[in-house]
């Protein structure tokens, strides 16, 4: 996976998947566009089978973009559209399942002549770290269901200056830690450039508009949440 750039506003938290996916902030065809701006691979609509897991609250772009490069894809329709939404967007090749309470749909459609069907599992969000530190200081607790819940979103706002130090994460019982990422933001020009850092790494000389995104893996559901701090 490569890390590229986006131009997005910083508070734009919930929409900044769906953007990457259209193109809009990269300039370029989705379908070509083989990962977004934290890169999170578009999933092929091949992959759109059987079942799948999505969390609540959680960034708009881990498993819920699937593209097609040939053919068509048509008749598009969820079963329970109170638990998810799923459509195309746009004159884009993607579908975009859009999670929005816990439950679960069929969702079906048909692909070069052939229908195809998932099963999504819409989940509420649960805690993916048992610690996670960040020069020192524990934020595990800002990420439990409830203040997740009472915040309506994935990301915490920190003072910058916490930014810098060692971080650490220690996945919950059930979770794998997929990647952590740092994101530096470029005032002058709006952009946010992404970098992978390992486990344990030190973080220095943070600046206004930062942050350190972090993606984990639910081993039995195969769903991620993802987890972000910035000032």
């Amino acid at each position: 996976m490569r890390d590229v750039k986006a131009k997005i506003k910083p508070h734009l938290i919930r929409a900044f998947g769906i953007l990457c996916t259209l193109g809009l902030a990269l300039s370029v065809n989705p379908v070509t566009a083989k990962a977004d701006m934290l890169g999170v691979p578009t999933r092929d609509i091949s992959k759109l089978r059987g079942t799948i897991t999505l969390y609540l609250n959680t960034d708009s772009d881990l498993n819920t973009n699937y593209e097609w490069s040939s053919g068509s894809v048509t008749n598009i329709k969820s079963s329970n559209t109170k638990v998810v939404r799923a459509k195309r967007l746009g004159t884009y090749t993607l579908l975009y399942l859009d999670p929005l309470k816990a439950g679960t749909s069929k969702v079906t459609y048909k692909y070069k002549g052939k229908k195809y069907t998932a099963t999504i599992v819409v989940k509420n969000w649960a805690n993916p770290v048992k610690t996670l530190t960040v020069g020192g200081k524990n934020y595990a607790s800002k990420f439990t269901s409830k203040a997740v819940k009472k915040r309506g979103e994935f990301a915490y706002m920190i003072d910058v200056a916490k930014l810098n130090g060692t971080v650490k994460v220690k996945p919950a019982s059930g979770w794998k830690l997929q990647s952590i990422k740092y994101g530096k933001f470029d005032r002058w020009g709006g952009w946010f450039e992404y970098r992978t850092i390992k486990n344990g790494s030190k973080v220095s000389k943070a600046q206004r508009g930062d942050r350190l995104v972090i993606t984990l893996k639910n081993t039995k559901t195969g769903g991620c949440e993802r987890i972000l701090l910035s000032y």
